[in-house]
């Protein structure tokens, strides 16, 4: 990062202020692509100066890999619930015999559409 203008009012004047790019770094560190932020950096950059922006990447790195596991264990829970909901609902099964009648008309359903009501009772559709 290069703080100032040259003549022409663009380009670089100077040295690169490290000091300001690793506080804007640790400061945005959530927009920044550390490796090309990293790349961009002089190469003779102690580690020292640039710990507290890895320990925020790190951080936010952990954070977003914490909430992806959370997410992932309420999606396998609700996944179960619809499985064992699924598992009661077709258990409820309806023997339907030529003999059987409508709750309403009370005729012989023998071949019609017929319905179960949510109260357990059958009729025609």
């Amino acid at each position: 990062m290069y703080l100032g203008l040259d003549e022409s009012g663009a380009g670089r004047v100077g040295e690169p202020n490290i000091i300001a790019a690793l506080k804007v770094l640790t400061k945005h560190h959530q927009y920044i692509d550390t490796p090309k932020a990293l790349a961009v950096l002089p190469e003779d950059t102690e580690l020292k100066k640039v710990q507290s922006y890895l320990e925020k990447v790190i951080e936010q790195q952990a954070m977003q890999w914490r909430r992806g596991q959370v997410l992932k264990s309420l999606t396998h829970a609700e996944l179960l619930q619809v499985h064992q909901r699924r598992m009661q609902v077709e258990s409820n099964r309806v023997l339907v015999t030529d003999e059987r009648l409508c709750s309403s008309c009370k005729k012989r359903l023998q071949t019609s559409a017929f319905a179960r009501h949510s109260d357990g009772k059958i009729g025609r559709a």
